[in-house]
């Protein structure tokens, strides 16, 4: 791999990393991840929206649409 912007070495360590990394291995570690992290703020996210409700619809200060 012969490059004016990378020197030789670091292509070398490129074309590596290119050729031993597997996509459908990094996708599922990816996903693993992501369902940890999502988790950890479940419990969180549900804390903060406990104390949030809906208004009622006589409560609307204005007369509802069909966008609302």
């Amino acid at each position: 791999m012969d490059s004016a912007v990378l020197p030789r070495e670091r292509a070398s360590e490129f074309a590596r990393l290119v050729n031993d990394t597997n996509p459908a291995e990094l996708t599922r570690a990816i996903s693993a991840i992501q369902h940890k992290l999502i988790a950890l703020a479940k419990d969180k996210t549900n804390a903060i929206t406990a104390g949030i409700s809906r208004a009622e619809i006589a409560e609307a200060p204005e007369p509802i649409s069909r966008a609302s």
